[in-house]
């Protein structure tokens, strides 16, 4: 047993000086690295959730069979293997792991993969073309009043014209993937939000309830209290995977949306808009260290155009 002596507790007390010496030497260096894994760490999230088809899901995610004629859950990953059992239409499922990206079959006319779930304790095999909605998705289908619908990989819009759009998954594991998911509709807005994912990428349509007109754009709408304007931030400036910029639209009388001003920062990006007035926008500024400070969007109505300040 250590005895502290008189000589001994000035041995210790030297030491934990030089470690307090040691600690505030390296405290801005502990500091910055920490700050850039977070960074790093956040991007990698980002990138993990992106990476599944049909496909901001993950394992252990609910699924949703969107086939009428429901789907059969086979021992094996192929059209040939043994049937557990049929699962009725609309049920749901939980999604275990997506099997063999080279394992691809088509069924009804979808060319697809497999997926392995669980469903009322039996784990098997589905074909992903028919189960391609989550609990999320149905139940902002359920609000539309008929207007939304989901059949397997098809995403159908009725706008109030009669026009239909249709947007359709890919539903297997690669480059080629690619899953909508109705997302409402804006709050206060003419307008229904469908957000697209794929390998490494995303983006949203925007389209009119009135007349089907669809718009893709590079985030969630910011619209301005007077709703004459909308603004999308993205902000990428580590992976690179989409478009680093912001951008405001115009919507007309009629509903009509169109592009107006547009801006890609190489070494920063903006995050979170705010709305102050109808010509002021406020941003979160996120630097490529990821330090962050505020900056504001003015619409200089003489030059007609948008200017930033504060960066």
């Amino acid at each position: 047993m250590l005895f502290l002596c008189q000589e001994n507790y000035h041995v210790i007390a030297a030491i934990m000086s030089a470690f307090r010496i040691r600690n505030e030497a390296l405290k801005k260096w502990e500091e910055m690295i920490m700050n850039k894994l977070v960074g790093l760490l956040l991007v990698m999230m980002c990138v993990l959730s992106l990476v599944a088809p049909s496909n901001a899901q993950n394992q252990g995610d609910i699924w949703v069979i969107t086939a009428p004629s429901g789907a059969s859950l086979r021992e094996e990953p192929l059209l040939t293997g043994k049937k557990l059992g049929k699962i009725p239409f609309k049920a749901e499922v939980q999604l275990l792991m997506w099997a063999d990206d080279d394992k691809l079959d088509s069924v009804e006319g979808i060319y697809g993969g497999w997926l392995k779930v669980a469903w009322h304790g039996k784990e098997g095999y589905v074909f992903a073309g028919l189960v391609c909605s989550d609990r999320e998705e149905q139940k902002f289908i359920e609000l539309s009043g008929g207007k939304v619908k989901r059949e397997m990989h098809r995403l159908s819009l009725t706008a109030d014209n009669g026009k239909v759009v249709v947007l359709e998954d890919n539903p297997i594991i690669g480059e080629e993937s690619q899953a909508n998911r109705f997302m409402g509709q804006v709050a206060g807005q003419p307008f229904w939000l469908v957000s697209q994912v794929g390998w490494e990428w995303h983006k949203f349509n925007i389209i009119s309830t009135r007349d089907g007109d669809l718009t893709e754009i590079d985030e969630v709408p910011f619209f301005s209290p007077d709703s004459t304007r909308f603004v999308t931030a993205n902000c990428d400036i580590h992976a690179g995977f989409t478009p680093n910029r912001i951008q405001i639209y115009k919507v007309n009388s009629e509903g009509r949306v169109s592009h107006e001003w547009s801006q890609e920062p190489e070494a920063w990006g903006a995050e979170d808009p705010v709305w102050h007035s109808d010509s002021l926008i406020g941003f979160t500024r996120r630097s490529d260290d990821d330090t962050l400070a505020s900056i504001t969007l003015e619409l200089d109505k003489t030059a007609g155009t948008w200017k930033i300040t504060g960066q």
